[in-house]
């Protein structure tokens, strides 16, 4: 299975389909903005399952948040998305909404957007299930590159299906599920990389600050992403110009995760100001982690953790076992699958320099000017990447890009 990924489909990005990214109150001015595209039936099928496994953002994480559709020609039967990590598999969730003559009939047709899994974990196999029955079609848009599944799945159900269509909106499905198919094939967590922009390439003003530089629906994207990764890193300057919370909130009313909050204090700068410029910790919703030059307790807050660290190399430090473990840890043991940095720009420029990065969210403000400072991501780092995304959220640009060297380029 190639796993390249092409430009995505209108509406589509990295974090799914708009349309499922925000909360309420911007529904109706995002739909306006999505430009129409003609979609197969198939597509518009699999969109469905696309848009189910959203309902599953944050909380399945290591393992990958599915959505499945069982649909009887025309008719939604039902619609499934993977549940909170060790619980019931998205196929399953459809599966158990339907009535024994639903699931006896033979012209069912299902959609999921990966590969059904072939294995019994702390679930049981989603394929073992599905070939119990028959199916008029199957469609897949995703082959799975776990080794316990990897076609397994896929060869379980084949005789119970009287059509199978692998590769429905793959590109979609695969930006979708693109840190689950990094852990898998690297064995490392996802690095994601997120500012915002002037014209100018600007961060920042000057003096550091550079509170919204974009509108609501793109600071909104941005929540939405927050709720999308495991964990969220910033700099220790960040913190104490922005003082941010670092949580997801202006987000869809199904979303019932908060990313682990980690912040790179390498110059061991947070110990040494006021406790009123550190206010931004008791923020208590998820755990912090601090990594530092040399451990220094200077909170109290059972939920803001310490990590000392000697090395100065990004990569040896969030590849670090120990650093993972105590992440995992967090995370009541879940391992930790993606990283997602926000800045500010001398730690994003880093991540970029030291290579430690599989996508890039950039927020183009096409309104507020900053003017030319040396707060800025030299567009030499990532304009040759490949562009997979660039669309309108508000008066801002959101583009998506990816490096040359990806295992999806």
């Amino acid at each position: 299975m190639s796993l390249k990924i092409g430009p995505l489909k209108e509406a589509y990005t990295f974090g799914g389909h708009l349309s499922e990214c925000f909360p309420h109150i911007f529904l109706e001015q995002v739909r306006e903005q999505l430009p129409f595209f003609q979609f197969s039936s198939e597509e518009i099928n699999m969109g469905l399952a696309l848009k189910a496994s959203m309902k599953s953002v944050g909380i399945t994480s290591p393992n990958p948040a599915v959505g499945c559709v069982i649909k009887e020609g025309e008719k939604l039967l039902s619609v499934g998305h993977t549940e909170t990590y060790g619980q019931r598999h998205a196929e399953r969730v459809a599966l158990e909404q339907l009535s024994a003559e639903q699931l006896n009939q033979s012209k069912k047709d299902l959609y999921v957007t990966l590969e059904p899994c072939a294995h019994q974990g702390q679930q049981p196999s989603c394929a073992d299930m599905l070939s119990h029955f028959s199916w008029r079609n199957i469609s897949i848009a995703l082959e799975d590159v776990n080794p316990l599944v990897q076609g397994k799945g896929i060869q379980k159900i084949l005789p119970q299906a009287s059509a199978l269509n692998v590769g429905v909106l793959n590109h979609e499905c695969l930006a979708w599920h693109s840190p689950f198919f990094t852990f898998q094939k690297l064995k490392r967590p996802f690095f994601a990389l997120k500012w915002a922009q002037d014209s100018h390439g600007s961060l920042a003003r000057e003096d550091g600050t550079s509170k919204w530089i974009t509108g609501p629906l793109a600071r909104a994207y941005g929540h939405w992403l927050r709720a999308k990764y495991d964990a969220v890193v910033v700099g220790a300057n960040t913190c104490l110009l922005d003082q941010p919370q670092l949580t997801a909130r202006e987000v869809p009313d199904f979303v019932h995760h908060q990313p682990l909050r980690i912040i790179v204090d390498l110059r061991d700068r947070l110990s040494q100001v006021p406790p009123r410029q550190l206010n931004f910790l008791m923020e208590a919703s998820a755990p912090w982690i601090v990594l530092q030059p040399k451990k220094k307790e200077f909170v109290t807050y059972s939920h803001v953790h310490f990590f000392e660290t000697s090395s100065t190399s990004l990569k040896d430090i969030f590849l670090e076992p120990s650093f993972l473990k105590l992440c995992a840890q967090l995370r009541f043991g879940r391992p930790l699958q993606s990283f997602y940095i926000e800045g500010g720009a001398k730690l994003l420029k880093l991540f970029l320099n030291e290579g430690l990065v599989d996508l890039i969210h950039v927020m183009q403000s096409e309104k507020i000017e900053l003017g030319t400072t040396s707060y800025q991501i030299p567009s030499s780092l990532w304009s040759s990447w490949r562009r997979l995304v660039e669309i309108r959220l508000g008066d801002d640009v959101l583009v998506e890009a990816i490096p040359n060297n990806s295992i999806f380029s």
